[in-house]
């Protein structure tokens, strides 16, 4: 990882697929991806991820917020946010390709290793890296499969007016197995759970906000500033 020194903000680059950037206004760290060669969670950026996981572990909690000592100085922090670098999509979820090459060759562990991979990161953001701080996604575009898993592992989401999610995996029979589940009945209930899985359809995001999933709806455009607002009034 490099860190590159600025006033406002520092910026830890972690990959070309991920970077962080700490905000020292709203006391915020932002975790922006560019999944490449499609916007999903191939392998390397589950690495990158997990590296992230890491850089936030080595923080000091024990204060009302999160500090982490770098070579850009003292960084406090009490929000982390989610978000995409790539037009139009917050994240596709699952490595399809990957899938079938894994599946092809029967190799299950390979299979199994991914699944835990995408499980650890997932966890970590939904116990709050451990730390005394609060978890925003900012979806902009396309939520689906386990990229609405990554999204829902956050203690607050707000979306732009134009994006959309689903969990298409019923459609091809299976099943999003990343903590959907769990993730949505703990906001909504499990009857409007199961039919939200079960019926492989795409919902806007007013859609969400009715269902009581999504937090905060912007215009699109205006998702930055919308995440700035909600931190500002806390």
């Amino acid at each position: 990882m490099r860190t590159t020194r600025a006033e406002q903000p520092a910026e830890f680059i972690f990959s070309d697929q991920l970077s962080a950037t700490h905000d020292p206004q709203l006391r915020a760290m932002w975790l922006r991806w560019n999944p490449a060669p499609r916007p999903n969670f191939n392998p390397a950026l589950l690495e990158d991820l997990s590296r992230y996981c890491h850089f936030l572990a080595q923080a000091d909690g024990s204060q009302r917020e999160g500090l982490i000592e770098c070579d850009a100085g003292s960084l406090p922090f009490g929000y982390t946010v989610l978000a995409s670098r790539v037009k139009g999509v917050f994240n596709l979820g699952g490595d399809l390709d990957l899938f079938a090459r894994l599946v092809a060759s029967q190799d299950g562990e390979g299979l199994l290793r991914y699944g835990h991979a995408c499980i650890k990161v997932l966890h970590q953001n939904y116990m709050s890296h451990g730390l005394p701080i609060t978890t925003i996604s900012l979806i902009q575009g396309e939520c689906l499969g386990g990229g609405f898993e990554a999204a829902l592992s956050s203690d607050v989401l707000v979306a732009e007016k134009s994006a959309r999610f689903g969990f298409p995996e019923i459609l091809f029979n299976l099943f999003p197995g990343m903590g959907a589940y769990s993730f949505l009945e703990r906001k909504i209930g499990y009857r409007e759970t199961e039919r939200l899985i079960a019926s492989g359809k795409i919902y806007s995001a007013d859609d969400m906000l009715d269902l009581g999933v999504v937090d905060v709806v912007a215009p699109d455009g205006g998702g930055e500033a919308a995440v700035a607002s909600y931190i500002g009034a806390r």
